[in-house]
């Protein structure tokens, strides 16, 4: 994984996400079959984030000396498009803020943008470093 792109990082992050919300739809609708209701909206978002981590923890793996920048990058945007992308949500659609559809968009947001952030970071961090 050393040639990889920051693009080709974040389509591959965001089509697993689009796989693990078609998985999330389909155990709703067993869930719903088999207890006549609908689970928490939330828990879409934590089942698109347990798929999309794929790709990024490959990309993690394969250079461990320069992942601790890349880390923490991915983590502050991450942080800062969730909550950007919750005020928005908040301001825009107060009817939202108080139902358990509030948390999904910010999460399904920010990961694709956390992802570039570790892309880019570590990857100019290994482009920079000497070679041997």
């Amino acid at each position: 994984m050393a040639g990889v792109r920051t693009r080709d990082l974040v389509f591959a992050t965001l089509a697993r996400e689009a796989a693990g919300l078609g998985v999330w739809g389909a155990l709703s609708g067993l869930w719903w079959l088999v207890f006549g209701e609908w689970p928490g909206l939330a828990s879409s978002a934590l089942t698109a984030l347990l798929f999309a981590v794929g790709p990024v923890g490959e990309y993690y793996r394969s250079d461990p000396p320069q992942r601790r920048r890349g880390v923490a990058a991915g983590v502050l945007v991450m942080v800062a498009a969730f909550v950007l992308v919750e005020a928005a949500l908040d301001v825009l659609l107060p009817a939202l803020a108080d139902g358990d559809l509030d948390m999904a968009p910010g999460l399904l947001v920010s990961v694709p943008l956390g992802v570039a952030a570790f892309a880019r970071v570590a990857g100019r961090a290994r482009s920079l470093r000497p070679e041997a």
